[in-house]
């Protein structure tokens, strides 16, 4: 088993549970105070960043769609979970703000052959308890 990274107690596999894309934005606010007639100045008031998983399961193949409702239930619990890359880097805290699956290539029996999914995190910190 080649651990991509995990969520919690949810581990994102290859073969089994793969994301094919990750990207992260960051976003940076800055308040804006008037100085007259100048340009107004800055101030740093706080940072945020996103990361956006793009993947997709085989159900029978690689992968359930069982997988992928086990990543919904987490997320439904409105916990914070660690982040943990496969390197085994710390990323902190983050928080599931969306997930969303395409199901395509029917059998007879109605399941799919092939889910896309996506996903956005949110950082929530180096500490749960902030």
């Amino acid at each position: 088993m080649i651990k991509l990274m995990k969520l919690g107690s949810f581990t994102f596999e290859l073969k089994i549970a793969t994301f094919e894309s990750l990207s992260n934005s960051y976003k940076f606010e800055w308040s804006s105070k008037e100085r007259g007639q100048k340009n107004p100045s800055r101030e740093f008031t706080s940072w945020d960043i996103t990361k956006s998983l793009s993947g997709v399961f085989y159900p029978g193949k690689y992968g359930s769609y069982q997988k992928l409702l086990n990543l919904i239930n987490i997320s439904k619990r409105g916990v914070p979970q660690m982040l943990i890359g496969g390197d085994g880097t710390n990323h902190g805290w983050w928080v599931v703000t969306q997930i969303s699956e395409d199901q395509k290539f029917f059998r007879q029996n109605g399941t799919p052959r092939k889910i896309e999914f996506s996903m956005e995190l949110s950082y929530f910190g180096e500490s749960w308890k902030q």
